[in-house]
C-alpha cells in the first residue's frame, strides 16, 4: 500500500515446500471453511448430512492418500486451520478416521524429527514449550506470538471437539497444559504478550533488558496473540483443565488490556502486527 512503510526481511532461506505439493482442496487455509459448515450441521438440529458432503469428499481424499499426505502442514498457521475442522467432523461424524488423520498430520508438523526439505518440521520445542513459526527457525528462540496463538487454538479445538472420542487426546492435553504454563510464565506485567513471545529477533540477535531495570527493549504490545491466548486459557479454566486460582489473573489482566488499550475508544482495534514484514506494529 503506498505510503506504507515496508521492512526489510532477515536473511532467512525459504521455509521447507510441503511434501508432496499439495493441491488447494488440500490447502489447510482452505479447509477452514468446513468447521462453518459443521457448525451449521450441529445447530439447525436437522442433521442435514449434505452439510457435510464436501467437507467429507475433501479430507476423505486426503486421508485416502495415507502418508503421502501426513506433511502437508508445513506453516503453524495451517494447525489452526485445518484442525478447526478435522476435530469437529470426527465430532459429528464419531468416525476415527478424521481424528488418526488429524493427529497423522499433527505429528509430522508438530512433534516428528525434522527432516530438512522433507515432510517433517518439529514445530513444538519441548525445552521451551513453545512453537515455532516454520522450520527455518528451528534451533533459535524465535516464536512468533501469532503462530503460537494459532497453535494453541488449534489444540482447544482438538481437545472440545475430541474429548471422550478422539485416541490422542492425551497428547493434545499434555502439550496444552505445558503451553499454558509457558505463556503465563512470560506474560508482561500490562496483560499482553509481545511479537517475538521470548524478546529474540529473527536474525538471531537478542534483546537485552535495558539498564537492568526490568523494561523490555520491545516495548509494544501485540493483539492477535494475546486475544488467542487469552482466549485458550479462558477455554482451559472454564473446562476444568487449567486451575483457575493460577489462570485466571493471567486472563483477567490479558482481557483488560485487550478491551481497554487495544480497544480504542473510536471502535478500532490496535497493537496488531501487521504481514508483510513492516517494521510497524503499533496502530
Amino acid at each position: 500500500i503506498a505510503g506504507v512503510p515496508s521492512g526489510t526481511l532477515p536473511p532467512l532461506p525459504a521455509p521447507s515446500p510441503p511434501s508432496p505439493p499439495h493441491s488447494q482442496q488440500h490447502n489447510a487455509n482452505n479447509q477452514l471453511c468446513g468447521a462453518t459448515y459443521v457448525e451449521l450441521f450441529k445447530l439447525t438440529g436437522k442433521k442435514n448430512s449434505t452439510m457435510l458432503a464436501n467437507t467429507a469428499a475433501v479430507i476423505e481424499a486426503e486421508i485416502a492418500e495415507g502418508a503421502a499426505s501426513d506433511g502437508l502442514w508445513s506453516w503453524v498457521d495451517a494447525i489452526h486451520m485445518a484442525m478447526q475442522t478435522f476435530a469437529r467432523m470426527g465430532n459429528v461424524t464419531g468416525d476415527a478416521k478424521y481424528f488418526d488423520k488429524q493427529f497423522a498430520n499433527f505429528n509430522a508438523s508438530v512433534l516428528a524429527k525434522a527432516v530438512p526439505h522433507e515432510s517433517t518440521y518439529q514445530f513444538w520445542n519441548t525445552s521451551d514449550e513453545l512453537f515455532y513459526r516454520d522450520d527455518r527457525f528451528l534451533g533459535t528462540q524465535v516464536y512468533w506470538s501469532r503462530g503460537n496463538g494459532w497453535a494453541i487454538s488449534a489444540v482447544v479445538a482438538s481437545l472440545e471437539w475430541g474429548v471422550s472420542a478422539d485416541p490422542h487426546y492425551e497428547v493434545y492435553l499434555g502439550i496444552f497444559k505445558q503451553h499454558a504454563a509457558k505463556l503465563k510464565s512470560i506474560q508482561y506485567p500490562d496483560g499482553a504478550w509481545r511479537s517475538s513471545l521470548l524478546n529474540v529477533t529473527a536474525n538471531g540477535g537478542a534483546c537485552g533488558w535495558s539498564g537492568g531495570k526490568g523494561v523490555p527493549c520491545n516495548p509494544v504490545p501485540e493483539t492477535t496473540g494475546t486475544a488467542n491466548f487469552c482466549y485458550a486459557l479462558a477455554w482451559g479454566i472454564n473446562s476444568g483443565i487449567l486451575p483457575s486460582d493460577d489462570y485466571l489473573p493471567v486472563v483477567t489482566k490479558a482481557w483488560a488490556w485487550l478491551s481497554q488499550t487495544a480497544l480504542h475508544a473510536d471502535g478500532f482495534v490496535g497493537y496488531c502486527q501487521p504481514g508483510g514484514g513492516s517494521p510497524e506494529n503499533n496502530f
